[in-house]
């Protein structure tokens, strides 16, 4: 009965050693975390825009009469609780102070006639779109941590799904303003297209056009062999948008801009360092999202276009979080100023 008793005393005293060990370097790892003062800004935000708005969708779920709505402000409400709950973890994780924490039930003398299913819905709509613009500047800027980047990335498609789906019931409804078409659509396309859209595609055609060119440039500048064949990937996928690009600019009757040349030698002498073409790369990259949400966001009479715009903002958050990791591992990306030494 003593050996026994021995035996466990022992095994509890192994236990409770693991248990301290793996808690000094728990702790170790956590004061070790990388936070650049912007993410650490940007949870903290995040974590504000949420609270403040759990109080009005409170309301939108009592006052709704739509049933179809009435889900939506439901499900709203469900993914309230679950993102505020994963953004205080990652605040305490970093040891960044919270800000007040909303009511948890809304409250007051509410006048029902001025929230009407149709107000409901706009606001609703016009809170994601502010919420996809806020997500998307935090992951532009947001390299330092690798972790950070897929959670903001995370956040960005759950907001810009949300986003085209209260979209898609607003215009079932008849609740959103249809900005002017594009009257010079071929008779035979049985399609309507917004002006905005039209400026989107032929822009977009025209943005990728300089890309292809400025990319061949650069090939011809590089030295690092696994930065070359990053750049001959990305060539490779700007093709393979512009041939879609340029279909729909034919399918809609819209001018295709002057295209980039298929060569490009240049007898230019000058020393291209391999970093500073890296960093014109990067914030090309970073351009580049900000002009795939904007076109996503304005793309409203025609949801096939959106969903294209929408599949190239997506590609296009990968392509960042490749591109930064690669710049990290080579020293090429300039160090942000640390929320905590």
């Amino acid at each position: 009965m003593s050996i026994l008793r021995t035996y466990i005393l022992d095994y509890i005293d192994l236990i409770m050693f693991i248990e301290g060990v793996v808690a000094i370097i728990f702790s170790f790892f956590k004061k070790d975390q990388k936070l650049s003062v912007l993410e650490a800004h940007s949870l903290w935000n995040l974590l504000s825009s949420k609270y403040h708005i759990i109080n009005n969708v409170q309301l939108w779920h009592t006052y709704a009469h739509d049933k179809d709505l009435k889900k939506l402000m439901k499900e709203f409400l469900e993914d309230l609780d679950e993102h505020t709950e994963q953004l205080e973890k990652e605040l305490e994780r970093y040891s960044i102070e919270a800000p007040p924490r909303a009511k948890h039930h809304a409250h007051g003398d509410v006048n029902s006639q001025m929230l009407c299913d149709e107000i409901i819905g706009k606001d609703y709509f016009t809170f994601l779109q502010r919420m996809v613009e806020l997500v998307l500047f935090s992951i532009q800027y947001s390299y330092f941590n690798d972790d950070l980047y897929k959670f903001f990335q995370d956040f960005a498609k759950h907001a810009i799904e949300q986003t085209d789906r209260i979209l898609k019931y607003l215009k079932t409804k008849g609740w959103i303003d249809i900005p002017p078409n594009y009257l010079n659509v071929p008779e035979d396309v049985d399609e309507k297209l917004g002006s905005i859209e039209a400026f989107h595609l032929w822009t977009h055609t025209h943005y990728r056009y300089v890309n292809i060119e400025e990319t061949l440039r650069w090939k011809e500048h590089v030295h690092d062999a696994e930065f070359k064949k990053i750049l001959e990937r990305g060539l490779k996928k700007l093709n393979e948008q512009v041939e879609v690009l340029e279909k729909e600019l034919e399918h809609f009757g819209l001018p295709v801009p002057k295209g980039p040349p298929n060569v490009v030698k240049t007898n230019d002498k000058a020393t291209h360092k391999d970093e500073y073409i890296f960093k014109s790369l990067f914030i090309g990259l970073q351009w580049a999202g900000t002009l795939h949400a904007k076109a996503f966001q304005q793309c409203i009479t025609n949801d096939r276009i959106r969903e294209l715009f929408k599949d190239y903002l997506y590609e296009e958050l990968d392509m960042l979080q490749q591109i930064s990791k690669y710049g990290k591992l080579k020293g090429w990306l300039p160090t942000p100023p640390k929320y905590i030494e």
